[in-house]
């Protein structure tokens, strides 16, 4: 963010401002919370172009700050992977597989998906599902995401998934259901 702030002031008071077409391609989430605690100056934002951002929800916070020039472009690549047996039925007694691929923090839900496993677990559903993580873990929350873990069979942190390789796109492929995050 810090670099984006000095590109964008850099454009904004430059020579490259009049008559230039600018547009700031946003990537992750915290969009709003740099609106939030005033990083940047809205009238420079509102200056260029177009502000392209990967979640709707993102484009409906930037409006309420008055910009107009957003639009929502999702965070997607051409894939030319088939996943094997996607709509093979569920044996009788087989876990349901939930995944979470995304950074690991709290603003993401973490703790709230942890949160509904255990009310699922104390209504006697733990063979029910199973939840696995994946993805970089915020290091001020690793340590916490850890400890919450540490109670439970069937909630586990699985590493990274490359999604360069098809390996990574079958793995993914095999679960259930996929939280999706901004």
């Amino acid at each position: 963010a810090l670099g984006c702030k000095f590109v964008l002031n850099f454009l904004y008071y430059s020579r490259l401002r009049r008559g230039s077409d600018v547009v700031m391609w946003w990537v992750g989430g915290r969009f709003k919370h740099f609106l939030d605690i005033h990083y940047f100056d809205v009238k420079k934002l509102a200056w260029l172009n177009r502000i392209v951002l990967q979640g709707e929800q993102m484009v409906e916070d930037a409006k309420q700050f008055g910009l107009v020039n957003v639009i929502f472009v999702p965070n997607s690549k051409p894939i030319i992977f088939h996943p094997e047996g996607i709509n093979e039925k569920k044996a009788d007694g087989e876990r349901t597989r939930f995944v979470f691929l995304s950074r690991i923090d709290r603003e993401k839900g973490v703790l709230e998906i942890i949160e509904a496993c255990d009310i699922l677990i104390n209504k006697g559903l733990n063979k029910e599902f199973s939840v696995n993580f994946y993805g970089k873990i915020a290091p001020d929350f690793e340590s916490d995401f850890h400890n919450a873990l540490r109670a439970y069979n069937n909630i586990n942190y699985m590493g990274y998934l490359n999604l360069l390789e098809v390996d990574g796109y079958q793995k993914l492929s095999s679960y259930d259901v996929m939280k999706m995050t901004q």
